[in-house]
């Protein structure tokens, strides 16, 4: 049997492949795109509050020095047909007022109520402008949160599947961050509530309670930090005072100027890369966690370690003045003296399955 073939030149090739694009964009529906855009500002004193719901889109808040919130609202549908598209944007609603002392802005979207809403979608995009002390509420789900780089009125920030770009807070601050990520300047006197952040990047705070879920924090400085945190990892580079519950996660601090309190030590390591000379105290218990500290050899301080059954207590590159070891029939107990110094204290409840270490930087 003779098999014939056949050879196609460049330029046939060529116009066989455009020629099955051209077909595959022909059988592609074109998008239609509808838009609508809603604007709406109000008088505001001192004392008054904004407050803004959204969905699908981004919150976008400026300053000016004009005693006004204006309000601009831009809503875009995309779709198979111009049909289609005009359906889902007359089932978005923004309902703009003023009520008493509260300016509120809320995104309302109808159910979907027939057809496949595949290949379609929806952006709302608020953009706001307001004064720099105004109070505010800001709510956002599926998108993100912009805020200008000093914020100095009292927020209430909630975001959702989306990130928090912000600067400075000089007043009171309650963030809530779900699967997104958070960066923001400086903080006075803030509450964060984090689940599922990949980032969280604070710069400086003097006052921060936070409970942190699966999400990873970095913060450069702090003054003093109350926080709980779960299956997570927290860098500080510097701290005054913390206090503590850690559980299934790791802890780097740089220098640790004050005083520590670790509530739970739970399946975590913690570590602290320079204790202050004269820090006041360290008290850690540990649930099967480790906990590792350096501080400058000629430090004059004490080192408690209990109940150390089946754990490790390593001390090291100090002037050892007085040790201690109980070891009963139930736990080992450890006492150091370094330098001669029975104050302050690293006192480390080890429960049997922690591990210490402390050693000269």
């Amino acid at each position: 049997m003779n098999t014939t073939h056949v050879k196609l030149s460049p330029v046939v090739l060529l116009t066989f492949v455009l020629l099955l694009c051209n077909l595959s964009a022909i059988a592609r529906p074109q998008e239609k795109i509808k838009k609508k855009e809603i604007s709406q500002s109000y008088s505001v004193s001192a004392g008054d509050r904004l407050q803004v719901e959204n969905r699908y889109g981004n919150i976008t808040v400026t300053h000016w020095n004009q005693n006004t919130v204006a309000i601009r609202v831009e809503v875009e549908c995309k779709a198979r047909s111009e049909e289609r598209a005009q359906e889902n944007l007359d089932r978005i609603q923004i309902e703009t007022k003023k009520i008493g002392g509260i300016v509120s802005a809320i995104t309302t979207i109808k159910k979907e109520m027939n057809g496949n809403s595949n290949n379609e979608s929806m952006t709302i995009n608020y953009y706001i402008q307001m004064p720099p002390k105004l109070a505010a509420d800001l709510n956002q789900k599926y998108g993100n949160i912009n805020l200008p780089s000093d914020n100095n009125g009292n927020m209430d920030i909630h975001v959702k599947y989306g990130n928090l770009n912000a600067g400075n807070f000089t007043a009171n601050a309650m963030i809530e961050a779900k699967y997104g990520n958070i960066e923001v300047g400086n903080l006075q006197d803030a509450q964060l509530d984090l689940g599922y952040v990949g980032t969280a990047k604070i710069r400086n705070a003097k006052d921060l309670t936070i409970d942190s879920k699966y999400s990873n924090l970095d913060i450069q400085d702090i003054q003093s930090l109350r926080i709980e945190i779960k299956y997570g990892n927290l860098t500080i580079e510097s701290v005054s005072r913390l206090d503590m519950e850690i559980k299934y996660s790791d802890a780097k601090i740089g220098t640790l100027k004050d005083a520590l309190n670790v509530s739970s030590l739970s399946y975590s390591n913690l570590k602290i890369r320079n204790l202050s000379p004269s820090f006041s105290k360290v008290n850690v218990e540990s649930h099967y966690g480790n906990l590792e500290v350096a501080l400058p050899a000629k430090t004059s301080f004490r080192i408690v370690a209990e109940n150390m059954k089946y754990s490790s207590c390593d001390v090291n590159g100090f002037n050892i003045t007085r040790k201690h070891f109980d070891d009963e029939d139930r736990d080992k107990n450890y006492t150091y003296e370094i330098n001669g110094g029975k104050q302050p204290t690293i006192h480390f409840e080890g429960n049997r399955y922690g591990n210490l270490k402390v050693k000269a930087n």
